[in-house]
């Protein structure tokens, strides 16, 4: 039983620490990545664009920037489970309903 809790408190930690580092990545991504645009579009001052109240502009930045933060945060590699086929949903598969069916 010992063992069973310490290796129990070493997930916890482990999965405490993993979402603190993820935390932190997209934290770094949200400020990196607006100047990053800003750059790639050399015509344009975002900055001053939105302080005049220019709607457009103001909904393709934050589009973008946000689009970019969400794609940083998925780029994780996918669990091998994750690349099998779509969940059974009308239980046909063979483990039942909400399972995954096996490979074809």
């Amino acid at each position: 039983m010992n063992e069973v809790a310490y290796n129990m408190a070493w997930a916890v930690v482990f999965s405490a620490l993993g979402g603190l580092i993820g935390i932190a990545l997209i934290l770094a991504a949200s400020v990196f990545l607006p100047r990053f645009i800003e750059r790639l579009t050399p015509n344009i001052d975002e900055d001053k664009e939105i302080a005049r109240g220019n709607v457009a502009v103001a909904n393709y930045f934050g589009r973008v920037v946000g689009a970019s933060i969400i794609g940083s945060a998925s780029s994780s590699p996918r669990p091998s489970w994750a690349e099998s086929s779509p969940p059974c949903i009308d239980g046909a598969g063979t483990g039942g309903p909400g399972k995954f069916r096996a490979s074809l």
